[in-house]
C-alpha cells in the first residue's frame, strides 16, 4: 500500500488514509463510530521520560464494547503510538505532525472532528467506513476480500 501510495505522505489522500490506519492498529479505535466521534483533542503529541516522542489516544469514548460498566473493559493504560522516525512513511508522529500542518488552522480546536477533507468539514461516517475499501482498490486487491475487511 505503500508503493502504490495509497498510505505514506505522497498525496493527501494517503496522509489521510495513514491516519485512519495509525488510529485503527495502534490506537485501538473501532473504524465505525468510535472513528467518526474522535476530536482533535482526543489525540496529542507527548514525550516519554527518554524523550521519544509519542502520540497518545487521550479521551475514550463509550462504545458498544466498552460500555464502561465491566471493569474489564476498560484499557489500564491509554493507548500510544512511538515515532519511528528512520520510516518516514510510516512514522505515526511525523504523520500526525504533517496531518495538523494541512488542517485548517480552526480545525485544530479540541472539539473539532479528528477527520476532516482539509476544509472545515468532518468527514462522514460512510467515507471512514470505505477507507479500508478504498485502499484496496488502489492496490489492486479485490474489494471483495473478505480476510481484509474493517469493523463496523
Amino acid at each position: 500500500m505503500y508503493e502504490a501510495k495509497t498510505l505514506g505522505a505522497d498525496n493527501p489522500t494517503a496522509l489521510l488514509h495513514s491516519m485512519w490506519l495509525i488510529c485503527s492498529m495502534h490506537l485501538g479505535t473501532w473504524t465505525g463510530k468510535e472513528t467518526h466521534s474522535l476530536q482533535w483533542g482526543d489525540i496529542s503529541l507527548q514525550l516519554d521520560d527518554s524523550n521519544q516522542e509519542y502520540i497518545l489516544y487521550n479521551t475514550e469514548r463509550q462504545t458498544k464494547i466498552r460500555t464502561g460498566v465491566n471493569e474489564r473493559n476498560i484499557r489500564l493504560a491509554k493507548p500510544r503510538a512511538y515515532a519511528i522516525p528512520d520510516i518516514p512513511q510510516k512514522d505515526p508522529v511525523g504523520l500526525y505532525k504533517l496531518y495538523k500542518n494541512k488542517r485548517p488552522a480552526d480545525m485544530n480546536g479540541p472539539e473539532s472532528p479528528f477527520f476532516s477533507q482539509y476544509k472545515k468539514t468532518p468527514m462522514g461516517i460512510n467515507k471512514l467506513y470505505g477507507i479500508m475499501k478504498k485502499m484496496m482498490t488502489d492496490t489492486g486487491l479485490p474489494p471483495t476480500d473478505k480476510r481484509i475487511i474493517p469493523y463496523r
